[in-house]
């Protein structure tokens, strides 16, 4: 009679089961606690980090002390703050960040006598893919994730992994349905607010909702002390390292579970508020980037976050993007969108002629196109762009035959917009 041997590591078997009732939080938390590992409080990349797979974070972790926010962090705790957090007895594994830079790491450069080394800029990039796989349907899901994609995408000494940071952003921008508004940043005049009042408004909402939880039925009743914390919360003026804060620790607060219900639901509003000013804030930090391909995925970002009409400030404002890079992919953008949204919203909002700007426009274009400093990337880019807005053009790179055509000369009239964005077109001006 055969009989079946018993397997060496029962509980394997009912590890597919253990993992659907932990859900993705923890495993989340595993991605975190790498990138934890992997970084310095002030963004550097550190030479040695213990990492940890999802098995043995959940191992280690499921079983133990449950509490805080992916790994037990204390509400408002930053990445990287409160030093190591190594276990003798946990299963680790070590990062040797020996070897060469893979290229990209400018910023790390005569940081603190040494550069970020090839190993930490590998691990570091794939902990952000991983954590960008995550469902963001789930509110602390969202709320880690945006706050490690805006904490990198300013920091991080890589510059693939800022990149990679940015253009996750604008995800999450159009998720969160972020308006070209918010990007415009604080209004002039008005300070960010600073670390103590941001701490005093983050220990009333954490201190309201132990009110709420203690005197409400399921978190339900009592809410007025919350909603009020909440309010003086939502109106605080934030920097992203202010925004940052808060929204862990109201993620720490939706993630304790002392709350269900309405109460939950408006800690969830908050979180999602301050998500908002987190991708705003780091978007805007990005443009700012020394490296060319970081600005480039900003403009990327910038538009997949609040839509196309932003094309039109971006193309105002092409002076500041000098590099190739840059200049390909805005004018790529244009190719790919249109400008329709964009003219559409300036005839709205400054009171511009419609047909005027365009022809602006294209003949910006055109010259872009014609320009032999212009690399064959740019010129390119520039002349699909202008096949886009101007499908009846003449076609050509000649900056003279558009103004010709744009004129109405030998080539006549022609409708100049029908490309920009499927609308019945633009006629070009006479003379």
């Amino acid at each position: 009679m055969k009989t079946s041997r018993p397997s060496p590591i029962p509980f394997l078997a009912g590890l597919p089961l253990l993992l659907s009732l932990l859900g993705g939080c923890q495993l989340v938390g595993a991605t975190t606690w790498n990138l934890d590992q992997l970084h310095e409080p002030d963004g550097r990349h550190r030479r040695k980090a213990e990492l940890e797979s999802h098995l043995g974070f959940l191992l280690r972790h499921s079983f133990g002390k449950l509490g805080g926010q992916f790994g037990g962090r204390e509400p408002g705790d930053a990445e990287g703050e409160g030093g190591s957090r190594d276990d003798p007895g946990a299963a680790q594994r070590p990062l040797d960040a020996s070897g060469g830079d893979d290229g990209g790491g400018e910023r790390g450069r005569g940081m603190g006598g040494a550069k970020p080394l090839a190993a930490a800029e590998r691990a570091c990039f794939v902990a952000l893919v991983d954590l960008a796989a995550y469902d963001s349907a789930e509110p602390r899901t969202a709320a880690t994730q945006v706050s490690w994609f805006a904490r990198l995408a300013v920091e991080d000494p890589w510059t693939l992994c800022r990149e990679r940071s940015v253009l996750e952003l604008g995800a999450h921008g159009q998720r969160l349905g972020l308006t070209m508004l918010e990007l415009d940043g604080l209004p002039e005049g008005v300070a960010a607010s600073a670390a103590p009042d941001v701490a005093n408004a983050l220990a009333e909402v954490l201190e309201a909702a132990r009110g709420a939880r203690a005197r409400g039925e399921n978190g339900d009743l009592e809410r007025g002390e919350l909603e009020g914390a909440c309010a003086r919360l939502v109106a605080l003026p934030l920097d992203l390292a202010g925004a940052r804060r808060l929204l862990r620790g109201v993620s720490f607060l939706i993630g304790s579970e002392a709350l269900h219900g309405e109460s939950h639901g408006l800690l969830v509003d908050v979180s999602r508020h301050l998500q908002r000013i987190c991708v705003a804030r780091a978007l805007v930090l990005a443009f700012l980037d020394p490296a060319g391909r970081v600005r480039a995925a900003a403009l990327d970002a910038s538009a997949v976050a609040v839509g196309p009409a932003i094309l039109g400030n971006l193309m105002r404002q092409v002076r500041f993007f000098p590099e190739e890079v840059e200049r390909t992919r805005l004018y790529g953008l244009v190719a790919e969108h249109g400008l329709d949204a964009a003219l559409a919203l300036a005839t709205e909002e400054r009171g511009v002629d419609r047909a005027e700007l365009l022809r602006e426009q294209l003949l910006f274009l055109a010259r872009e196109a014609s320009n032999p400093r212009n690399s064959s990337r740019t010129r390119n880019a520039a002349l699909v762009a202008l096949g886009r807005l101007a499908p009846e053009g003449p076609g050509g790179l000649r900056y003279e035959e558009w103004v010709d055509w744009l004129s109405g000369g030998d080539r006549g009239q022609a409708a100049a917009g029908a490309g920009a964005g499927g609308g019945a077109g633009v006629a070009a001006p006479e003379g």
